[in-house]
């Protein structure tokens, strides 16, 4: 059997596993084998969130054809990244206000809160929330409909929850209803850090998560690339869901990995901690978020 053979029956099996799973959405099963059937090489492309990624846009389209690597503005010289941005996006909306030499990557699993973030449906919440500004969507805030989690590229059932004001989440909530169960792409950090272009960006500036009982995991998933991020900021812990690391893990993993918490940010249930290697920027880079 040769080599496309072989592959031709693996996609197969993948398709016919996928049509019996109850809860897999058409926008997804169209999106997740489009290139089984347009590219030449299937298994490359899924390996590798360069050639194709889950999201609002085109993928493919924000990559230098040359490099693989983001096509990111020559003005920018800050990158920030936001996993869990819920409909409202309040971090990346008081980031990308403060320089306007800043650029923003955010995920956010649910496709309803994404909807709500890009049509501007989500400010008939009121004024009680903090809203982006849409006129950096595409421009300077790049939003991706996947999950980040510490495994390799796959579909992951996701608990959308009533009414969700950011309390969905990869695990099965106890405190909030269940109001859908869909099946979301997954990546690792570290899959979406390899397309950063490192020659022209030493550090990323700040990495927010705030996942609902996962935020170790991300973290975890960015692997060696943990020494390029300035600041990290995460929830200590979360109630209520099936899964959640505890405050203890999450202080000692950071620890582990040349992290400290900055004195102040230890506030409203979330942690910032600092790269030991970039101490003598704290007073230089911008660590705030919609806590502080």
């Amino acid at each position: 059997m040769t080599k496309n053979e072989k592959q031709g029956q693996f996609y197969k099996k993948i398709r016919k596993i996928a049509k019996i799973i109850k809860y897999f959405p058409t926008r997804v099963y169209n999106n997740f084998f489009s290139n089984v059937k347009k590219n030449p090489y299937p298994k490359e492309s899924y390996q590798n969130p360069g050639f194709q990624l889950w999201g609002h846009i085109n993928f493919k389209k924000t990559l230098n054809s040359k490099t693989g690597k983001l096509k990111i503005p020559k003005n920018i010289n800050h990158i920030k990244i936001d996993v869990g941005t819920a409909m409202n996006a309040p971090n990346s909306a008081i980031w990308l206000d403060k320089l306007p030499d800043r650029i923003v990557f955010g995920f956010e699993p649910n496709i309803k809160s994404v909807q709500e973030l890009l049509s501007g449906k989500n400010r008939k919440r009121g004024n009680s929330y903090r809203y982006l500004n849409l006129n950096h969507i595409n421009k300077r805030f790049f939003i991706f409909n996947l999950a980040i989690d510490d495994c390799p590229p796959q579909l992951k059932v996701f608990y959308s929850t009533s009414g969700d004001g950011g309390n969905s989440s990869l695990h099965k909530p106890y405190n909030f209803k269940i109001e859908e169960k869909t099946y979301v792409p997954c990546i690792r950090l570290s899959d979406f850090l390899s397309l950063i272009p490192w020659k022209r960006f030493n550090y990323i500036e700040h990495l927010k998560v705030d996942a609902q009982g996962n935020d170790l995991r991300i973290i975890r998933s960015a692997g060696d690339y943990l020494k390029k991020i300035v600041f990290i900021s995460a929830e200590c812990t979360a109630e209520g869901y099936e899964y959640s690391h505890k405050e203890e893990e999450l202080d000692q993993f950071m620890k582990d990995n040349n992290f400290e918490i900055i004195p102040g940010t230890d506030k409203g249930g979330n942690k910032t901690y600092i790269n030991k290697e970039y101490k003598d920027l704290i007073n230089t880079l911008d660590y705030s978020t919609e806590d502080k």
